[in-house]
């Protein structure tokens, strides 16, 4: 398989729209202060790389539809994006004090863990914001928990969010060892709401 390259992914990965539509995307200022605010809040500074994926795609389906990648959303763009690609929406579901991770994880490795993606299948994978792995980039190692797993168990499957966009969601297998080889689309349904394309009217003159 051909190395992938991490700059040119814009360019590879397409951004489907219905024919008449656009992406209603929110602008890089109002990207920047959701994702400032969220690091003001949790405590850490998100990856560049994660940053840097988020201005070129934003949340949603990647490859086609098995990792659904979460991200801080812009206030007014909260009711219009799905809970699967809302970061906050996943903090809350992950320490809800009944449900199955709160019950299953230690309370310190629950605080140190931040789940920002998840798949089709019900894998969940977190950053370990005591693991870094490079400061000056904000980067920490990424842990898989399979839901084959019944306990909170997680593994390392990326030393950095650029190594697990190009090397897990766009790799030849599945995650956590599996031999089992996967096609994947070069395309990412971006959780951004749609509208629809504005005629383009000319003033008659007169």
């Amino acid at each position: 398989m051909p190395k992938i390259v991490w700059s040119q992914l814009p360019q590879r990965i397409e951004l489907p729209t219905r024919a008449g539509e656009v992406i209603d995307a929110p602008s890089a200022q109002e990207l920047d202060a959701a994702m400032n605010d969220y690091e003001a809040r949790r405590g850490f500074a998100l990856p560049l790389s994660y940053r840097e994926f988020v201005h070129w795609f934003g949340p949603g389906l990647f490859t086609g539809s098995w990792f659904d990648i979460a991200a801080p959303i812009p206030p007014t763009f909260r009711a219009r994006v799905s809970d699967m690609c809302d970061i906050d929406r996943q903090h809350e579901m992950i320490h809800d004090p009944e449900g199955y991770w709160a019950e299953s994880c230690a309370p310190e490795v629950l605080e140190r863990l931040v789940l920002f993606a998840s798949t089709e299948g019900g894998d969940w994978f977190f950053w370990d914001t005591r693991d870094v792995r490079n400061a000056r980039q904000h980067e920490y190692g990424i842990y898989g928990h399979s839901r084959g797993n019944s306990e909170a168990r997680v593994e390392l499957v990326a030393p950095s969010f650029k190594s697990f966009i190009t090397q897990v969601c766009l790799g030849p297998t599945f995650p956590f060892g599996s031999t089992e080889a996967r096609e994947f689309e070069w395309v990412h349904y971006t959780a951004w709401p749609r509208s629809a394309k504005k005629a383009n009217t000319r003033r008659k003159s007169e």
